[in-house]
């Protein structure tokens, strides 16, 4: 069983000040307008052994923009 790294959480933090072009265009396009439709998803999210770029608890949907887990 995968164990969640706690330090990813302070990492996941710092990455959210700095989106990419694309990150920023899907997130303030589509993403943070799908509130509306009751879809919350989070940016830079830790998952276990991971931070990625946009998750949706409530759909179970990750999306990973650049294919890079923010971890290296």
């Amino acid at each position: 069983m995968l164990e969640f790294r706690r330090d990813l959480t302070a990492r996941a933090k710092s990455n959210r000040k700095n989106m990419n072009k694309c990150e920023a265009k899907l997130w303030y396009l589509i993403l943070s307008k799908m509130k509306l439709l009751g879809y919350k998803f989070t940016r830079q999210k830790p998952l276990l052994t991971y931070i990625v770029d946009f998750y949706c608890h409530k759909l179970k949907l990750i999306i990973e923009v650049d294919g890079k887990s923010h971890d290296e």
